[in-house]
């Protein structure tokens, strides 16, 4: 099971959780009732909730093509997973407990572990559905080889997207 870490997120969840709570619902709310009894006005209302919405998903994608936004961790072995939860435990105890801090140690394997290369002779074949069409990873003892079946994927981030971050995913 691999799986990737937003570093912004915290951040923009404090930034949405509000707007969506204190503006965007109340002026659904509002908008609603102004269709019924302005339609004029309730259909100008329509189009500021929309360009507000996509003005804020212009702004999301800009920061979803930053490259160091996510981590992205490969799969980890399943003796790893004890480990991480003991370390997340104890770096999330109260201050009271006594070497706390050795959470850290604990935590180590989930970002010094990687995956083993396949034997001698052997391969690992890995598809991906990337949306619009396959993409397909070979990975040998020295080299790993990626494969994109879709459509041209350049035009589209989300292949592109996965194949980065399936990439990230494998062994130096």
């Amino acid at each position: 099971m691999s799986f990737q870490v937003s570093f912004l997120a915290p951040l923009i969840n404090m930034l949405v959780v509000p707007l969506f709570t204190f503006v965007i619902v109340p002026l659904a709310l509002v908008t609603v009732l102004l269709l019924f009894l302005l339609e004029p006005l309730g259909v100008q209302m329509v189009q500021l909730m929309s360009w507000m919405l996509a003005s804020w998903m212009e702004w999301l994608d800009y920061l979803s093509d930053i490259p160091f936004i996510v981590w992205s961790a490969p799969a980890l072995p399943a003796w790893v997973w004890p480990y991480a939860l003991i370390g997340v435990v104890m770096l999330l105890s109260p201050r009271g407990l006594p070497a706390r801090w050795l959470g850290i140690m604990f935590l180590t394997p989930v970002l010094l572990v990687r995956p083993q290369a396949p034997e001698n002779g052997a391969v690992n074949i890995t598809v991906l559905d990337v949306g619009q069409g396959l993409a397909v990873a070979v990975s040998t003892t020295q080299h790993t080889m990626l494969y994109d079946l879709g459509q041209n994927s350049l035009t589209n981030s989300m292949p592109v997207r996965l194949c980065i971050a399936f990439s990230t995913q494998l062994r130096d």
